[in-house]
């Protein structure tokens, strides 16, 4: 299970949910330099990076930060939703979607002053593959070779079809190989103990993309100056200096007062209140669902009719509006904005009769419910506690007994991924933005595991979960896609309960606001609001 014929694909469209403009962008707000050509962006961002090696990063701000300085052989169109080349102009796949050939532009300048090749392609992923980081698993099965300078060869040893979503993921970016071995970098089987280069990308830049990396103080900012090799416009913004900011309080006085450009880390509740002569918002849903996972190990949740009275008794309607705007009801366990979700507007209805009749018919309904979930986690802003207390308040209205097991993050997560929980309220934010990354939910997946759903308690489910890995034609393969999600949802074993928005804002001065399916702004098309 999975853990973003030869015909030409310079764009794959994908069915993904574009960004809603809350504000028109006008007016000015007197932050940084103003008109001038030294004018810089401050982003206030929640900074938790131990390193912006692109081959360990596993968090989201080291790759908020790399996605500005590093490119990939694709990435997404921030206005269509489509995949298209970045470091390749090209590429083709053959018909089994065992093998993809991509060719490189030839107008790529690293920031280290190497031109792109072929070769460091091969490098950088044979290094994201070897170094076995956190996301080294995303190489599993993948071999990459040279066919000459300005072709690259990605073969799978299973169909495919997700590779060009995966390869958006910024841990796929390239660099300057020959800059980075200079530092120590290692890309062969001997990486994960011979490699020294990892703390020089705190210091100098390797990559392509509009920014550099012109200073790192840890725990505290980031900051990015326009490169000077960077084959596209200059940005309106020469510099841009992202800074470690945990108060979410201070964030908005900051974006309201001109103490600051941009923000993400704001709630729809929370915009709703800020001043809209003040702010440019955007928002729009992030390709991950808040589920509640019922465990399979014993106690109530065992019996069908239990889970059956969760799932009908939670008020979907109430949870939406507490999510503010832009969120959606989550339909199933694949987001709404992909390809092979059940479609929007399907999700399951709230039946307080039903779900007392269902309490009553498991026999079980005495028995107390312990719902687990990160005390200071957010998703999109919202705390989790939130979402915790309303469910609660739901189950407890058709009788059932619920009490709150919430614990710091990393407590709570460690009891979920050790499978010793018996409801876990969770999102699960993927890797890259395509419906094979949640067959994770299915019966042997890795979340499924840590509900004790093993493969031969629902080998059907199972059997679906193989057959879409396998289909290639995109439009039979979103058809199994939602027939899988279907028959999760009918088990009633990960009720998906909301999609939460992620909201963009700036202060009036920046325009052009933009986010990616994953989420991501390109800062480089930021405009300067005179």
């Amino acid at each position: 299970m999975a853990t973003k014929q030869l015909r030409r694909a310079g764009a794959v469209a994908l069915a993904l949910g574009t960004a809603t403009a809350l504000a028109a962008c006008s007016g000015q707000v007197s932050v940084g330099e103003g008109g001038d050509a030294d004018a810089t962006l401050i982003y206030d961002l929640g900074l938790e990076m131990t390193t912006l090696d692109p081959a360990s990063t596993f968090d989201v701000s080291a790759s908020t930060v790399n996605s500005q300085i590093y490119e990939q052989l694709v990435d997404y169109d921030p206005e269509s939703g489509e995949i298209v080349g970045e470091l390749a102009d090209s590429w083709e796949m053959n018909d089994d979607a065992t093998e993809y050939r991509f060719t490189l532009r030839d107008d790529v300048t690293f920031e280290s002053g190497g031109t792109l090749g072929s070769k460091d392609v091969v490098f950088a992923l044979d290094r994201l593959k070897n170094l076995q980081g956190p996301p080294a698993y995303l190489m599993d099965g993948l071999t990459v070779t040279a066919d000459g300078d300005e072709v690259v060869v990605i073969s799978s040893e299973v169909p495919k079809p997700e590779l060009p979503a995966m390869l958006a993921n910024e841990n796929f970016s390239v660099y300057d190989s020959e800059a980075v071995q200079e530092h120590g970098a290692v890309s062969d089987e001997t990486a994960a103990t011979a490699d020294e280069a990892g703390d020089i990308f705190f210091s100098e830049s390797f990559g392509s993309g509009p920014y550099s990396l012109a200073g790192y103080e840890p725990n505290a900012q980031v900051e990015l100056a326009a490169s000077e090799n960077w084959r596209g416009d200059a940005p309106d913004f020469s510099k841009v200096l992202v800074r470690n900011s945990r108060s979410i309080q201070q964030q908005i006085l900051n974006i309201q007062n001109g103490g600051s450009d941009l923000t993400n880390s704001l709630s729809s509740p929370q915009v709703s209140e800020l001043d809209e002569s003040k702010v440019n918002v955007v928002s729009q849903p992030l390709p991950q669902v808040i589920y509640l996972a019922l465990t399979n190990s014993g106690g109530p949740t065992v019996n069908d009719d239990f889970r059956k009275a969760v799932a009908l008794g939670l008020d979907y309607d109430g949870l939406l509006e507490m999510a503010g705007d832009g969120a959606r009801q989550a339909t199933g366990v694949i987001p709404t904005v992909l390809e092979g979700s059940i479609p929007e507007g399907e999700g399951l209805t709230r039946d307080v009769e039903a779900a007392k009749a269902a309490l009553a018919a498991s026999g079980v309904g005495d028995q107390t419910l312990s719902i687990s979930f990160g005390s200071d986690y957010a998703v999109g802003g919202q705390d989790m506690g939130l979402f915790a207390q309303k469910i609660q308040s739901d189950l407890e209205e058709i009788g059932m007994n619920v009490e709150l097991d919430g614990a710091p993050t990393q407590v709570s997560r460690t009891a979920n991924q050790e499978g010793k929980v018996q409801a876990a309220l969770w999102p699960f934010p993927p890797d890259y933005a395509d419906a094979s990354q949640f067959l994770i939910h299915s019966p042997g997946g890795l979340l499924a595991e840590r509900a004790h759903w093993s493969a031969d308690q629902a080998p059907d489910i199972a059997a679906l979960a193989d057959t879409a890995q396998r289909v290639v034609d995109r439009d039979e393969r979103a058809e199994a896609y939602e027939t899988w999600a279907r028959a999760i949802r009918d088990t009633n074993r990960f009720i998906a309960v909301v999609e939460v928005p992620q909201n963009l804002v700036s202060s009036k001065r920046v325009g052009n606001l933009n986010m990616d399916v994953t989420g991501q702004t390109s800062l480089d098309t930021l405009t300067l609001e005179q």
